[in-house]
C-alpha cells in the first residue's frame, strides 16, 4: 500500500511563498498510471455486475470516496488550540497549503481557476503566501502591482487598519507597530517609484471619489477641467508640475503630489456648495411671482382689467335655483291652474343671453392698439415661397 508524501513545507523566506505540490511529470509514469486505472475501472464494473447496481451510480461512488480524501484537511482540528508561535506559523502554512491543494484540485476537476493571497500583518517574519491554481497564480505574478509588491501593499494596508489584539499575538506593542508605520512612511524618499504611483493613484482616487460622492469617479490628468462632470474643481496643483499621468512625471514629482494631497495642499472642491440660495434672494423671488394684485376679494374686477374677452364675466347673472319652476295658466272663464314648468321652458326662462343688452358689450370695449408699442404690437407672419399669393 503506497502512501501520498506530504509536500514539505519550505520555512519562511523573506518574498512571497508559493505553493507548489507537483513537480516535472513523467510520460512513462502517466502511461502506467493510465493502465491501472483502467484495470480498477474493470474491477468496479464487475463490483457493480455482483451487486447488481448500475456501473455509473457505482462509479460515482467510488469518485466521491476519493474526493473525501483530496478536500478533507490533513491535519486534526485539535491543533486550531492556542499554540506557540513557532508551532502557529507551521499550521496556518499547512492550512494554507490544504486549501491551495484544494483549489488546485477544484480547477483538474471542474476547470475553475482561482488564486488567493494570505498575509499575517503583525508576524514580521511573514511575507504572505500565494495559493490557487496555477493560471490563478500565473495571473497574480502578472499584474502590475501583483507579485511580491502587492503582497507587501496588502500587508501594509492590513498594519494601518490593524487592531491591539493581532499586535499582541506576537507580544508587538501597539506603539511599535504605528512607529513602525510612521518609520516606513518617513522613509519614503527611498520607496521605489513603482509603490509611489501607486500610492498617488490610490490617494487622487480615493480623495476625488469622497469629494464628489461618485463611487466610479476617476481622475482626468492630462485635462482637470473635465472634473466639471463631477461637480468638483482641482485647487492647489503645483505651478511647475504639469498636467501629466503619474507614468509620464518623474518619481520626486510623484512623491511631491502624494505629500500634497496628504497634507491638504491640493484638493478637490465641490463646485456644488457655492450655488446656495441667499435669504434676500428667496424673498425677492417671492415679490416677483406675487400675482396678489391679480385676486378682488369682493369678487369684481378692475375696470382697466375688464374688456372684450371678460366682460361676459362681469355682466350680472340671474339667479337660478334648482327648485322646478311653476308656470300660472288663467283664463277668463275658470279659475287658475298651475302646472309644472318643462324643462325647455325653464332654459329659456333662465338663460342669462335672453335679456343681454348688447350695448353692455361695447361699453367696455378696449382703446386701440398703439402700433408704436413693439411690445404689443402683433407680427405678421412672414410669407413662405409656397404660399400662392395672387
Amino acid at each position: 500500500m503506497s502512501t501520498q508524501s506530504m509536500p514539505n513545507i519550505a520555512p519562511l523566506a523573506n518574498e512571497v511563498f508559493e505553493y507548489s505540490s507537483r513537480g516535472p511529470e513523467d510520460g512513462l509514469y502517466l502511461e502506467r498510471l493510465e493502465s491501472f486505472m483502467d484495470k480498477c475501472l474493470a474491477e468496479i464494473k464487475a463490483f457493480s455486475e455482483r451487486e447488481m447496481r448500475p456501473f455509473d451510480e457505482t462509479r460515482r461512488s467510488v469518485a466521491e470516496w476519493h474526493a473525501k480524501y483530496l478536500f478533507q484537511p490533513q491535519m486534526e482540528s485539535s491543533k486550531a488550540a492556542i499554540l506557540p508561535i513557532a508551532e502557529k506559523r507551521q499550521y496556518v502554512r499547512s492550512v494554507l497549503m490544504d486549501t491551495s491543494r484544494i483549489l488546485e484540485t477544484l480547477a483538474e476537476t471542474s476547470g475553475t481557476q482561482s488564486f488567493f493571497l494570505a498575509v499575517d500583518p503583525p508576524d514580521p517574519l511573514d511575507h504572505g503566501f500565494l495559493g490557487g491554481s496555477l493560471k490563478g497564480r500565473e495571473f497574480w505574478r502578472s499584474l502590475r502591482y501583483g507579485g511580491e509588491h502587492g503582497a507587501k501593499a496588502f500587508k501594509q494596508q492590513c498594519l494601518k487598519s490593524g487592531t491591539e489584539s493581532d499586535s499582541l499575538l506576537y507580544n508587538v506593542a501597539p506603539a511599535s507597530v504605528a512607529n513602525s508605520s510612521q518609520i516606513s512612511q518617513a522613509s519614503s524618499s527611498n520607496t521605489p517609484a513603482r509603490t509611489v504611483k501607486a500610492h498617488l493613484y490610490d490617494t487622487v482616487r480615493k480623495a476625488l471619489r469622497s469629494a464628489s460622492g461618485i463611487r466610479n469617479a476617476e481622475m482626468k490628468w492630462t485635462n482637470p477641467e473635465r472634473l466639471d462632470t463631477y461637480n468638483v474643481r482641482l485647487v492647489g496643483w503645483p505651478e511647475d508640475i504639469p498636467f501629466q499621468n503619474p507614468s509620464c512625471l518623474k518619481t520626486d514629482q510623484n512623491r511631491r503630489l502624494l505629500e500634497s494631497f496628504k497634507s491638504g495642499t491640493t484638493k478637490f472642491h465641490n463646485v456644488r456648495m457655492n450655488h446656495t440660495s441667499h435669504p434676500e434672494d428667496q424673498s425677492q423671488a417671492n415679490e416677483d411671482d406675487d400675482f396678489s394684485w391679480a385676486f378682488d376679494p369682493n369678487g369684481g374686477s378692475s375696470p382697466d382689467s375688464v374688456g372684450p374677452e371678460n366682460t361676459l364675466a362681469a355682466l350680472p347673472r340671474p339667479v337660478t335655483s334648482t327648485a322646478p319652476s311653476v308656470v300660472t295658466e288663467s283664463s277668463s272663464g275658470t279659475g287658475s291652474n298651475t302646472r309644472e314648468a318643462t324643462p325647455s321652458e325653464n332654459s329659456e326662462l333662465f338663460n342669462p343671453w335672453n335679456n343681454l343688452d348688447p350695448s353692455v358689450i361695447y361699453e367696455h370695449e378696449s382703446n386701440p392698439l398703439d402700433w408704436r408699442d413693439e411690445q404689443t404690437r402683433s407680427r405678421k407672419r412672414p410669407r413662405n415661397e409656397d404660399d400662392n399669393v395672387k
